[in-house]
């Protein structure tokens, strides 16, 4: 009895551990990814901005 419940424990706990990952690293994955936009526009209006002084 014991051993069939220490491997069901084990794939539950993989489970819910799994879920908890997806769940916390989808929204941290898409606001990463929302600010490296931010931050590549801002980039390039500064870019924009030094080459327009320049001339």
């Amino acid at each position: 009895m014991a051993i069939p419940a220490m491997i069901a424990g084990a794939i539950v706990g993989t489970l819910v551990f799994s879920v908890f990952f997806a769940v916390l690293l989808i929204p941290l994955g898409i606001v990463g990814y929302k600010a490296w936009r931010l931050m590549k526009t801002a980039q390039q209006q500064n870019v924009r901005q030094t080459d327009s002084e320049s001339n």
